[in-house]
């Protein structure tokens, strides 16, 4: 629900504030269940919803599937080299719908995870390098606890790729807690604020 109500809560304000705000997220697959988060519309919020293009993604609506595949992801990621999740083949196919967001657009948030979001928004600043990026993490990337079994040569490689993107083309660097701001401020040498999980008052 953090991934849900923390960017729908910022297109809120913002909309309510007169900001022209567009939502770029995923048609919804049985493997980001729960699904039963129904949330009202925002009034002047454009919500573009783009599904992934999965081959075999039919398959993974049987649940059984779906757990064969989280097992044989921990016990191969070391071989197979990368972290491989589904969600990151979402970058594919938004490619012609973010090119054309970045032309109309003066700030873009990305929030973590999946890592497809930080692609994104790097795409566009590098696009339109006029363009104001804001990274967003609700957890860690290259540092997350996840990655605690996987080797040190993996480890490395996903670093590189978050400071690739994040590390060099983010204006700003927001996250959840005062530690978090640390360990990324740290790893990327940028500013990093404080932005709370919190709970809307009007609700």
């Amino acid at each position: 629900s953090i991934s849900t109500h923390r960017p729908y809560s910022w297109a809120r304000y913002w909309s309510e504030n007169g900001q022209d705000v567009t939502v770029l997220t995923a048609k919804k697959q049985g493997f980001d269940h729960p699904l039963d988060l129904n949330l009202s519309k925002l009034k002047g919020v454009k919500v573009i919803e783009v599904p992934y293009q999965l081959f075999w993604g039919p398959i993974l609506k049987f649940s059984y599937v779906e757990k064969l595949g989280k097992w044989l992801r921990r016990k191969f990621l070391n071989y197979l080299g990368a972290d491989y999740d589904p969600r990151n083949s979402w970058f594919f196919s938004t490619s012609p719908i973010f090119s054309k967001l970045a032309r109309e657009s003066d700030v873009v948030i990305s929030t973590y995870g999946p890592e497809a979001a930080h692609i994104i928004g790097c795409k566009m600043k590098i696009l339109y390098p006029s363009i104001y990026w804001i990274a967003d993490y609700r957890d860690l990337w290259s540092g997350n606890p996840s990655f605690v079994e996987v080797s040190e040569k993996l480890k490395k490689k996903i670093k590189e790729e978050e400071k690739e993107t994040v590390g060099k083309y983010a204006d700003l660097i927001t996250s959840v807690s005062d530690d978090l701001c640390q360990r990324l401020s740290k790893l990327h040498n940028k500013t990093t604020i404080k932005v709370t999980n919190g709970f809307d008052i009007d609700e």
